[in-house]
């Protein structure tokens, strides 16, 4: 469902700049909105992937303690909160991910390189601090 909702946004925002295309002074704004939402999707797609791994963890987790412990009232206490962890982590990653991916596309559209847009990103630059402190 909220596949079906994202791909109607994108495709509103995509006739947006396509009209605004037909503005000859308006045509660099139709470019970068254009760039931006197809450049959302790889975004989300990229945050989901990396929160999908410890959430399958935690799903094995959780399947492993109501394996162990059988009972409805343990299903519920485990079950319930595991799912709303689940869909809030995912929700996150996804609004994060159409952020991060469309203020790169954005930022590409203006004439900035690929490598440059993408270490522009304060999420990506903590990402990679944290990997150059494990190796000093």
């Amino acid at each position: 469902m909220c596949l079906m909702m994202y791909l109607a946004v994108m495709a509103a925002t995509l006739l947006a700049s396509a009209l605004l295309f037909l503005v000859p002074s308006r045509r660099r704004l139709a470019v970068r909105l254009c760039s931006a939402t197809l450049a959302s999707l790889p975004g989300i797609l990229a945050f989901q992937f990396v929160v999908g791994i410890p959430l399958g963890v935690l799903l094995a987790a959780v399947t492993a303690i109501e394996a162990a412990f059988p009972s409805d009232s343990v299903r519920w206490a485990v079950g319930l909160p595991t799912i709303v962890i689940m869909f809030i982590l995912l929700v996150a990653a996804s609004v994060s991910g159409c952020y991060t991916g469309g203020r790169i596309g954005w930022q590409i559209a203006g004439g900035t390189p690929f490598r440059a847009a993408i270490a522009e990103q304060r999420i990506v630059r903590y990402v990679l601090s944290r990997f150059r402190k494990d190796r000093a």
